[in-house]
């Protein structure tokens, strides 16, 4: 994984979205003769793959009522739960559609840390 989240695959035919699973490893330019295990995943035309950062996943609800300090982070399944209900067949309209998703659970607060996504989608 060179310390990055495992990908999304979403599958168009099937409406399915998983997690590609990742092997462990060190960050990318940790160690300089790190060897990264690689795999190989059959894509077809229309599958997507998303690629995020934590600041995403970690982005946070300043204002949950009933909350022990007054926030909440949005974690893996309210991640998950975004790309679920955003996901189009424009990889534009997909990526902006999860950021405004993840906006209005912000309600506009500065991010704590980058937030990043990549939607890749395969047209030949």
């Amino acid at each position: 994984s060179a310390g990055h989240l495992p990908p999304y695959h979403y599958n168009s035919q099937t409406g399915m979205l998983c997690l590609l699973p990742t092997s462990e490893s060190y960050p990318l330019g940790v160690k300089p003769d790190t060897v990264f295990p690689s795999q190989q995943v059959a894509f077809h035309q229309r599958e997507m793959l998303l690629f995020y950062s934590d600041g995403l996943v970690e982005a946070i609800n300043p204002q949950v009522e009933g909350s022990a300090c007054g926030e909440e982070i949005l974690g893996y399944d309210g991640f998950e739960t975004i790309v679920r209900e955003n996901i189009t067949p424009s990889v534009l309209e997909t990526k902006d559609r999860i950021i405004h998703a993840i906006r209005q659970y912000t309600q506009g607060g500065i991010p704590a840390d980058d937030m990043t996504l990549l939607v890749l989608r395969m047209d030949a």
